[in-house]
């Protein structure tokens, strides 16, 4: 009974050592990544609430919103626009110390309520998201439209 009870010491030893290995070995960037991921599946699922967990205190846009003032605004688009879907693309990450940024495209398809699939409205714009740790997640803390640039 006690080299059972041993054997399965060591395997709930090895499992507990490779969790921990594998927690601890995920880079910045691919915490920065996961997190920008989990608030566009928010996003898509129309949870605001949910998407609000990953915006900071001090959580600030371009269009003036705020954390508190951003359920609002996307409560009224999501109101307004029905089928609204989008899609990004080349994202690229840099971390700097508990400062990160993300800049991606996003293509927006909508059409207005009652319209049929030809009026479909399609935007495309490049996105810079500012992140920063607190704790030990990131929470984004400002989203802008981004002008091209050429590297």
């Amino acid at each position: 009974m006690k080299k059972i009870v041993s054997v399965f010491a060591i395997i709930i030893l090895f499992a507990g050592a490779y969790f921990l290995i594998k927690h601890f070995s995920i880079s910045e960037e691919d915490r920065v990544r996961q997190t920008l991921n989990q608030a566009g599946r928010a996003i898509k699922e129309r949870n605001i609430a949910k998407l609000l967990t990953f915006l900071s205190a001090d959580y600030t846009d371009q269009l003036g919103n705020t954390k508190g003032t951003l359920f609002f605004f996307l409560r009224n688009i999501f109101n307004e626009y029905k089928n609204l879907s989008f899609h990004t693309s080349g994202l690229k990450i840099k971390v700097e110390g508990k400062d990160a940024k993300a800049t991606f495209i996003v293509t927006i398809f909508t059409r207005e309520k009652g319209e049929p699939i030809k009026n479909l409205i399609k935007e495309r714009n490049r996105v810079l998201v500012k992140l920063r740790k607190e704790g030990n997640s990131w929470k984004i803390t400002r989203a802008e439209e981004s002008p091209y640039t050429f590297e």
